[in-house]
């Protein structure tokens, strides 16, 4: 498919007010410069035009959306986690298709963040949205070859797992647990022609207890929000702290931080756009921005 702006598409859409009673948005995600969200109230993928106002992009009856991600080409993936699938899809509307099974041909553990590795092969990090299940390590990562109509499970063992972000080479990735409190770096480890594939040698890049401590109000506080700063350092939200914080992915060092007006303590997402500017959601204040200061070290 031609490579298209979402702005075409919102531009010829039906809006809502930024301040409507009807939206309940979460999670910003930017694509290319445009910056979309999700509806979880209407079950759908919105994007704001310029003046400020929403538009529906797409909407997928009973999906409980928890994650999105996308492709140069147009071609974009939606985590939906009461139906338990990821739903490909182009901007038009059009849906290429659906993954609700794993490769055994069993339903898939909700599923939470995504990104598309630089072959096109899409991963996700899935938990259980019950609480009497988020302290079990029981939390997934899979990957979906490009084409395939299943999900491969890379690792069954995590602990809660939410944030995540792929290196540009696809044979590393940084997965935020947390339930464990930590930023993991994980090597992907195995063949791609037979995927079976699976995590090894992890190297600890964040650990919230350290550098935070306890939180004990809220529950299963920890890093939850990942996004690259640039090819060696990435940013990280927590749930549990009002702070967000630029880490070095060579060796694990806090390369700059900044608190969040508001001082919000259930973060749960965060992105960096065009402008470097930082986006995140909080279940206190929504989608909420700043720009990045600038004495950052990153080397984007």
């Amino acid at each position: 498919m031609k490579k298209t702006s979402v702005l075409f598409f919102l531009l010829s859409c039906s809006t809502f007010a930024a301040d409507d009673a009807r939206l309940r948005l979460s999670s910003p995600w930017v694509v290319g410069r445009d910056l979309l969200a999700l509806d979880s109230e209407r079950d759908a993928v919105v994007g704001q035009k310029p003046k400020g106002e929403w538009a529906t992009i797409f909407q997928r009856k009973g999906c409980d959306p928890a994650g999105l991600s996308s492709l140069p080409e147009g071609e974009l993936a939606l985590a939906c986690e009461r139906e338990k699938s990821v739903v490909f899809f182009y901007l038009d509307g059009r849906v290429l298709r659906v993954v609700k099974d794993n490769q055994d041909g069993e339903d898939l553990t909700p599923p939470q963040r995504l990104t598309f590795g630089s072959d096109g092969a899409l991963f996700f990090t899935a938990s259980s949205p019950l609480r009497t299940e988020v302290f079990q390590r029981n939390g997934r990562l899979y990957w979906i070859p490009p084409g395939q109509q299943n999900a491969w499970a890379i690792s069954t063992s995590l602990g809660f797992p939410q944030g995540l972000l792929i290196e540009k080479d696809s044979k590393h990735v940084l997965i935020a647990e947390r339930t464990i409190g930590r930023v993991t770096r994980y090597e992907l480890h195995g063949s791609t022609r037979s995927f079976n594939r699976r995590l090894r040698k992890p190297r600890v890049l964040f650990d919230f207890r350290k550098t935070v401590g306890e939180v004990g109000e809220l529950l299963a506080p920890g890093p939850s929000g990942l996004a690259w700063a640039g090819e060696s350092s990435f940013w990280v939200s927590c749930v549990g702290d009002a702070r967000i914080r630029e880490i070095s992915v060579n060796d694990g060092r806090i390369l700059q931080e900044f608190e969040i007006p508001g001082r919000p303590q259930r973060i749960s997402h965060l992105v960096v756009d065009k402008t470097r500017k930082v986006l995140w959601f909080s279940t206190e204040k929504g989608i909420q921005s700043i720009p990045i200061p600038a004495a950052s070290n990153s080397d984007s």
